[in-house]
């Protein structure tokens, strides 16, 4: 629990200006599982969510569209998943959106944060979304690898293998789930991710 208790008591946002904290909320965060198969990397928390400090929760919209997404019940995410943000404080708006958090979180606690899952039995990675997808990838996929490597378009879609685990990247969950994107992306989605979410739940 010492990570978990970290994470919702960091205070950094108060006195490192790289740290974005729009709305002087707590940083949001669940316990790693006892069994934990899949760790999902999301950009950041949503306004709602932030301003209402819920995660996996059903009043949380985002958790809802991840359930939609894997294809999974509230009760086996709970089990086997864990959530956790590139930036884990809400970062503000702009317009079409939110901004993207700074990479100060992801470099204080996701490598934390994926050992101990590993230690619990991890075996899929997914990352969601721009920031999550290359802070993954070039951090633990292809190791500092050239910035001309990073495209997100060339990303996404895509299953890798590296240092036993199986990692996947898609586009933001919010627009996957309601069926705007387009074919390939919604094809992904229901073919290959649900089938290699199934495969690390039911043969935890």
């Amino acid at each position: 629990m010492e990570m978990y208790d970290q994470i919702l008591n960091c205070m950094d946002w108060q006195s490192i200006c790289k740290c974005k904290n729009a709305n002087g909320k707590a940083p949001l965060a669940m316990p790693i599982p006892k069994e934990c198969k899949i760790m999902i990397v999301s950009q950041a928390p949503s306004r709602p969510a932030s301003e209402n400090q819920i995660l996996a929760d059903s009043r949380n919209r985002t958790f809802l569209q991840f359930l939609n997404v894997m294809g999974l019940r509230e009760t086996s995410f709970r089990k086997h998943a864990y959530w956790t943000h590139y930036g884990k404080c809400y970062p503000g708006a702009r317009r079409g959106g939110d901004q993207w958090p700074t990479v100060y979180c992801a470099d204080k606690f996701m490598k934390w944060e994926l050992d101990l899952c590993k230690k619990r039995g991890l075996k899929l990675v997914l990352g969601i979304a721009e920031p999550a997808t290359k802070y993954l990838y070039k951090n633990f996929i292809e190791i500092d690898c050239a910035k001309s490597r990073l495209v997100y378009a060339r990303l996404v879609n895509r299953i890798y293998n590296r240092g036993g685990l199986k990692w996947v990247f898609i586009k933001h969950t919010a627009t996957t789930a309601t069926g705007s994107r387009d074919e390939n992306d919604l094809n992904f989605v229901k073919d290959t991710l649900r089938s290699l979410i199934h495969e690390a739940v039911v043969t935890a």
